[in-house]
């Protein structure tokens, strides 16, 4: 991942972290308590999958999935 990708994907888990409520452009409820943060960059969307545990926001990869990118 280049510096700004990198970047970007730590201010959308710095965002998840610190706001009570996120748009639905970065947080997309799945199922049965599983959630996915979409962090777009240069047209990109990145998925980082988590869930919370009594209250606390649990990352279950520590590798951040790239859903589309430009072609």
């Amino acid at each position: 991942m280049d510096k700004g990708t990198q970047e970007k994907v730590l201010y959308g888990l710095l965002l998840l972290k610190t706001q009570d409520r996120l748009p639905a452009k970065y947080v997309k409820f799945l199922k049965e308590g599983l959630y996915e943060l979409r962090i777009e960059w240069q047209g990109n969307i990145y998925r980082i999958f988590f869930c919370y545990d009594e209250g606390h926001i649990v990352i279950l990869f520590n590798e951040c999935f790239l859903y589309r990118a430009n072609n």
